[in-house]
């Protein structure tokens, strides 16, 4: 039994020790308590799915004595609590039970669910020996309520809902009980659908010590207006659960030939903060599984040799080599510091990336260097080195110097090295790209060229051209076609051509208005794929040296969003993962130019056949100035036209668009599983949309986006009467969170908002941040505090706090090092003086995001919480999560 919160489920306070946040005025939980009798109503439990009775024998030597004194159905009664009722409940985030549907008993064999109606079942002892028998329901709450499950039964039960142990009767009922035993759970459940398992159990003991009779009954006591409903169907809307429990495909890998792709996957390690991660290897013509490695929870960076079905892979500080051929596998190298490795041309050595850590100073100081000398780790530096790939003793070091290189790729003739550095400067862009070839014979370095805004790099298959990809000054602007005076945006990610013998660079995305994540060369034919960002779709492109005119598509089906891709060297196949608006991420593979995709993992699958989803529509709208502001809206699940819905609002607003990806930092799917319409627009700045589109973002810090949110919020409730426009929430991450605190100092428009890890002091962030001087550099290019206050104070949200009227939800990590919790520290201070109504809420040892797994789910109830409290007028979870209210007026 876990002490850690699970979706549907919360419990205070138990559920929430260890999580370590800290609060700053919100300190007490609130107590679990029921409404009193007068306010209380029953709701029975009338609808079953049921598997069994059947046969559940005893443990070897069970008859034995474990203890001294009592009657042999004493004995048998503590063996059968102990050792008989399962402590294994249904597993919450799989497929829920269904009539019909098989389920795996303890003992190998298969049963059925059926369905079984009526308040009192009749389970029918029967038989000889312990039996036992699995009853589910369902229970839907509309909103968090606090309510008591209660079952009775003459025999041994344990109840667990959502998959933890919430009550268990560990005696039967003596035979002359004038009353049916029971146990019962106080419950804190979130809205939605909830799993009910309850495993019975009858111990074979005499009819002189327990009763005859084995029946169930089961009710909810719960507050009047709670909305409670029980039943068999388990179709449901998505939980937190459905969101963080299931694997999640994270790479895919094709082999040299393309006949074998290796899937990564991630996976919570819960009840653990930690997350396991492996790896599952499938034959690309049907998807049939050849080998999975799983070593320590801790697989990654998988990678095949470049021919034959040799593979490396990494756990920890641990580099392992493998042969599906031969059957070999076996730990090559173990090294403090090792990083990222990438096979020799020729199959028989690797090359790895080895950080050293600098000596610390034992006086306990620091003498800080240059700005980049702030960040954590940035004295340590990467070197490449050589290790043969059967032999792991044999170790040769290629680079040494004060400055990290990273390994870009290996010359098609297995020759050279293309390597790279950073150097930092004090002029924007403040970071060049170095590119070099290193000759692996002399180790002699030749210098290749320079490059701003330097994403990644890779040799042609001929190897005399470089496949570079950059932001759009890089070659002196080549990658640019916006009129003169006007800067791009550095994250409107371009690819260039550039010849090795002549220096020559073709620009050739420059009219392409998606903006380049990834490109790589085919080792087939020598054309290229690039992974892009088109508006709020993640798409994979195929582009032939000569083409006439743009790229050309792949069709990927249903997924909005590619991750990632895999071409495979010596085959024509391509392999690729993502997910969609309403579709966890999965592996697919097909063969191009001909062909169509096949799925080749989908490990969500099972679990969200029964997960049921709203509707989404695209929504656009014309601005002022006659931009279009695309965006897309989210209906609330079990949709109701007449009805008047709440309305959140989620933008960024910064350099990337809101993408079409499953869940994420910030799930939509979630909100409106809980009765919201969730409005998503990508205002002015986004890169995916164009070059100009892009552009807007440089130098605007709130000039331009704020008018597109509200005039995008007046819009879409305009055209949509079931929104209520008075309840309209705002919520932003990030530079969304400096977009949530610019609205509320710009306007009055919404009822609700939150920051995430929000920036209200442009110049502090600027100065503070880790990486602020380098985003700026791109966001505010060429404006600094002492060149342009217009900027860096005037649109400061702290500089505006008197103008805030709209409650404020502040929400960071005190760990973060890229928008400082200072940021929001200062906005408190200033809201708090003024008298205005502000939260905040610190997440103890979490970065800019919040990955730990119990601190995730508190974040994301969190914000529903604060919604429902100012959204639909229930402060419910709000204060159950965080206490009542204290004085505004107070500490």
């Amino acid at each position: 039994m876990t002490d850690l919160p699970v979706a549907g489920t919360l419990r205070a306070p138990r559920a929430f020790f260890g999580l370590t946040l800290a609060l700053v005025f919100c300190l007490a939980l609130a107590p679990a308590t029921l409404a009193a009798d007068d306010d209380t109503v029953t709701v029975p439990v009338d609808s079953w799915l049921i598997v069994g009775p059947f046969a559940s024998p005893a443990p070897a030597f069970a008859d034995e004595p474990a203890f001294t004194g009592g009657t042999p159905s004493d004995r048998r009664e503590a063996l059968a609590a102990k050792a008989l009722l399962p402590d294994w409940p249904l597993d919450a985030g799989a497929a829920w039970p269904v009539a019909g549907a098989a389920m795996a008993r303890p003992d190998g064999g298969e049963a059925n669910w059926s369905t079984r109606g009526g308040e009192s079942l009749d389970l029918a002892v029967g038989g000889d020996g312990d039996r036992i028998a699995w009853l589910a329901t369902f229970v839907e709450v509309d909103h968090f309520t606090e309510l008591k499950l209660v079952v009775e039964t003459e025999r041994l039960a344990r109840v667990f809902v959502d998959g933890e142990q919430v009550a268990e009767k560990g005696k039967a009922d003596a035979a002359d009980a004038e009353e049916t035993g029971s146990t019962e759970a106080d419950l804190e459940l979130v809205g939605g659908k909830h799993l009910v398992v309850i495993a019975a159990l009858a111990t074979a003991v005499g009819d002189d010590e327990a009763a005859d009779g084995w029946t169930l009954a089961a009710r909810f006591e719960a507050p009047e207006g709670a909305g409670v409903t029980v039943s068999d169907h388990p179709r449901r809307g998505v939980t937190v659960r459905d969101l963080l429990d299931p694997p999640q495909v994270s790479g895919v890998a094709l082999s040299a030939d393309g006949t074998l792709a290796a899937v990564s996957y991630q996976q919570p390690a819960v009840p653990s903060d930690d997350r396991t991660s492996w790896v599952e290897i499938f034959t690309t013509k049907d998807a049939m599984p050849v080998r999975t490695l799983r070593f320590g929870g801790s697989v990654s960076g998988f990678s095949w040799a470049p021919s034959g079905h040799g593979f490396a892979f990494r756990t920890g500080g641990a580099l392992w080599v493998g042969d599906l051929g031969s059957g070999r596998l076996e730990e090559l190298l173990d090294r403090d510091g090792l990083g990222g490795h990438r096979w020799a041309a020729d199959g028989r050595s690797l090359f790895v990336e080895i950080s050293e850590e600098p000596e610390a100073d034992d006086r306990g100081v620091v003498r800080v260097r240059s700005l980049s000398d702030r960040w954590g780790g940035f004295r340590d530096v990467g070197s490449l080195w050589q290790v043969s790939a059967t032999d792991g003793r044999r170790l040769r070091r290629l680079t040494a110097g004060p400055l990290s290189v990273s390994l870009e790729d290996v010359s098609p003739d297995g020759g050279k090295l293309l390597v790279s550095r950073t150097r930092y400067t004090l002029t924007r862009p403040f970071a060049v790209g170095e590119l070099f070839e290193l000759d692996l014979e002399t180790l002699a370095v030749t210098p290749v060229t320079e490059v701003t805004w330097l994403g990644s790099a890779s040799y042609s298959p001929d190897g005399a051209q470089l496949l570079v990809l950059a932001g759009p000054s890089a070659f002196d602007g080549a990658g640019s076609g916006l009129a003169e005076g006007t800067i791009p945006s550095e994250y409107d990610g371009q690819a260039y051509l550039y010849e090795l013998a002549t220096g020559e660079v073709d620009a050739f995305t420059r009219s392409f208005a998606p903006a380049v994540n990834d490109a790589a060369f085919s080792h087939l034919n020598g054309s290229i794929y690039l992974r892009v960002t088109e508006g709020e779709h993640g798409r994979l492109y195929h582009w032939q040296q000569g083409q006439a005119g743009a790229p050309t598509p792949l069709d990927a089906g249903d997924v909005d969003a590619i991750d990632g891709f895999s071409l495979a060297r010596t085959g024509s196949q391509v392999a690729a993962w993502g997910s969609g608006l309403q579709r966890p991420a999965y592996a697919f593979v097909w063969p191009w130019p001909s062909g169509e995709p096949h799925l080749l993992a989908d490990p969500s699958g099972e679990g969200f056949s029964q997960v049921e989803f709203g509707r989404v529509d695209d929504f656009s709208y014309t601005a002022e100035d006659g931009s279009e502001i695309p965006g897309r809206l989210y209906y609330p699940l079990d949709f109701d036209p007449d009805e008047k819905y709440p309305l959140i609002v989620y933008y960024y607003g910064g350099v990337v668009p809101t993408d079409r990806s499953f869940a994420g930092r910030y799930p939509k799917n979630l909100w409106a599983a809980r009765g919201y319409a969730v409005y998503v627009l990508q205002p002015s700045g986004a890169v995916g949309y164009g070059e100009e589109f892009a552009s807007r973002h440089v130098n605007d810090w709130g000039e331009r986006i704020l008018d597109e949110i509200v005039g995008g919020v007046d819009a879409v409730v305009e055209a949509h009467p079931f929104l209520d426009g008075s309840k309209v929430g705002c919520f932003g991450g990030s530079y969304g969170g400096f977009t949530t605190m610019s609205l509320i100092t710009h306007t009055d428009r919404f009822a609700a908002a939150i920051s995430h890890a929000g920036i209200s002091g442009i110049a502090s962030y600027w100065g503070e941040g880790w990486w602020g001087y380098l985003y700026m550099a791109a966001a505010a290019a060429d404006s600094y505090p002492w060149n342009r206050p217009d900027l860096y104070v005037e649109r400061s949200p702290l500089f505006n706090a008197d103008k805030v009227t709209t409650p404020l939800l502040l929400l960071h990590g005190t760990d973060d090092p890229n928008v400082p919790p200072g940021e929001s520290e200062q906005m408190f201070a200033a809201l708090r003086v003024l008298g205005k109504d502000v939260e905040y809420v610190k997440i103890e040892g979490e970065g800019h995001w919040i990955l730990t797994y119990p601190k995730r789910v508190l974040w994301w109830e969190t914000i529903l919480a604060w919604f429902d409290k100012n959204l639909k007028d229930d402060s419910a979870a709000w204060e159950h999560l965080w206490g009542e209210e204290l004085e505004r007026g107070g500490p």
